[in-house]
């Protein structure tokens, strides 16, 4: 019986040493957006890099079928900046929350002259649609947000 008890004890205490690299290993976890583009109500392809910065610090990162890895060191920033090109206009978006990158779907929204009637509300009145863009966060878990940046591009 004292044998037993000793490998019960031997065991636990192995678990126990391995909860907290577990733990970090799940933390450390990347996370991957899809980033959509909608130009004048079309779906546009998605650019090929974007750029984020964050702590003064860019970093760019290569999209494959539309999604991009974000470092964990990103979802723990209180702000962030998403720099990327879309055909011959180069978006800047600034206010982004680390937090923000938790949302696996986002949708990059573009118009010339008018938003499509979905995302017309988070327009300010007066505000020139030609210079700006929506960025909507969607997840699975959670109802969507959207940012309107009034100049963007």
């Amino acid at each position: 019986m004292k044998l037993e008890k000793r490998k019960a004890i031997i065991i636990g205490l192995a678990v126990l040493a391995l909860l907290p690299a577990l733990f970090t290993s799940a933390q450390g976890k990347h996370i991957f957006v899809t980033l959509r583009v909608k130009y004048n109500g079309r779906v546009i392809p998605s650019p090929e890099q974007v750029t984020l910065v964050f702590r003064g610090h860019p970093l760019t990162l290569h999209l494959e079928e539309g999604r991009f890895d974000v470092p964990p060191a990103v979802l723990k920033t209180k702000e962030v900046q998403l720099l990327t090109r879309i055909g011959n206009e180069q978006i800047h978006i600034s206010g982004i929350y680390g937090s923000e990158f938790q949302q696996d779907g986002w949708t990059l929204i573009l118009a010339d002259k008018q938003y499509d009637a979905d995302n017309q509300w988070v327009v300010p009145k007066g505000a020139s649609v030609r210079s700006s863009c929506i960025l909507v966060f969607e997840s699975k878990s959670s109802e969507g947000t959207e940012i309107f940046e009034p100049h963007c591009r």
